[in-house]
């Protein structure tokens, strides 16, 4: 398994370690629960880095 397949699959599990950054990417992603989800706020940030980036998954 490459290594974004199992970072990708420890975030969406919740088993990943809290800060996540990656080579190339500026912006540093810290997800916080907020009961058994991301607070909305770090959803909304997460969502516009994976767009700036094209870290969609898709090819």
């Amino acid at each position: 398994m490459a290594r974004s397949e199992r970072t990708r699959k420890n975030v969406l599990g919740g088993t990943s370690d809290a800060n996540i950054r990656r080579p190339g990417v500026a912006e540093r992603v810290n997800l916080q629960r907020d009961g058994s989800h991301a607070k909305p706020y770090q959803v909304r940030q997460v969502r516009r880095i994976l767009l700036k980036y094209g870290l969609t998954g898709e090819e």
